[in-house]
C-alpha cells in the first residue's frame, strides 16, 4: 500500500495489523469498504 514493502516472513503479521486497524476505525454506519477506509486513513494506519 503506497509503496510499503512488506518482507515475505512479516506478511501475515502486517495483514493481521491493518485489518484489525480497519475494524476499529471504519465508519460502520455507512458500510465504509475496506477501499473505501484505506484511501481516506494516513500512513501510520497502513504501516
Amino acid at each position: 500500500m503506497r509503496g510499503l514493502k512488506v518482507a515475505a516472513d512479516g506478511i501475515a503479521d502486517y495483514v493481521d495489523r491493518v485489518v484489525r486497524r480497519f475494524l476499529a476505525e471504519r465508519d460502520a454506519a455507512t458500510d465504509e469498504t475496506f477501499a473505501q477506509w484505506a484511501h481516506r486513513a494516513d500512513e501510520e494506519a497502513l504501516q
